[in-house]
């Protein structure tokens, strides 16, 4: 169990997007938060867990298509998730020039949503983490998207991810029961799971946003290159 936890701690993808985020709010207020230092902020937020997900040696024991399965399925919702909990962490909302980019580039009913979530997030941040294992290694957790250059058998027979995932939300449970007891545990497993459902519902919306689906896409193809995955091979 604490080797799980250990490996998100050793390097803090909370931690990575607090440094840009301080960085772009010490700037003169003209000059913060411009539309592409804000798009470039919410991609980060799917850079900044590459490490902890490069780091598993179950995903390292995955076949390389699966690895690649798993980076472009399931990244983008993953690192949606992440990236609203960093966002809540970091107190991004008190900085209205970030408020004022997020309007203009996503609209104020996307934006009300994620401040309305982050009212009701999960603050034990040690069971986010491990929902986040548990979620990355579900067999999609984003849009699905076709591609002709996919091996479909990946996704059609995702035994792999499953057992993985088994693993993690046993930890998961267990470690929630030792924490708060069976009755908490109940409430907070099922806040996480409306609180996952809820942002990959918004993440679904987003997929129509041209400027912000372009940079999730150039972040993952940068992932799978830096991790030697670019290419579905016959396997």
């Amino acid at each position: 169990m604490s080797n799980a936890i250990h490996a998100y701690d050793e390097i803090n993808p909370i931690l990575n997007v607090k440094c840009i985020f301080e960085s772009q709010s010490s700037l003169p207020p003209k000059l913060r938060f411009k539309l592409v230092d804000t798009l470039h902020m919410i991609g980060s937020f799917v850079v900044s867990i590459q490490p902890t997900i490069e780091r598993l040696s179950y995903f390292q024991s995955l076949p390389m298509n699966a690895r690649r399965a798993l980076i472009k399925h399931n990244l983008p919702g993953v690192g949606s998730i992440h990236g609203i909990f960093a966002t809540h962490e970091i107190n991004a909302f008190s900085e209205p020039a970030y408020v004022a980019a997020c309007y203009e580039l996503f609209g104020s009913t996307f934006v009300n949503k994620i401040m309305s979530i982050c009212k009701r997030l999960e603050s034990n941040l040690t069971f986010v983490k491990l929902m986040i294992f548990t979620l990355y290694f579900s067999s999609n957790c984003s849009v699905v998207t076709f591609d002709n250059n996919e091996d479909s058998r990946i996704i059609s027979n995702p035994i792999n991810f499953i057992q993985i995932q088994d693993i993690y939300v046993t930890i998961l449970w267990k470690y929630m029961i030792y924490q708060c007891g069976f009755i908490e545990t109940v409430r907070h497993y099922s806040g996480l799971i409306k609180t996952s459902l809820d942002i990959l519902q918004i993440d679904e919306n987003l997929y129509n946003v041209r400027k912000h689906q372009q940079i999730i896409s150039a972040v993952i193809k940068d992932i799978e290159h830096s991790l030697g995955i670019g290419e579905w091979t016959v396997q």
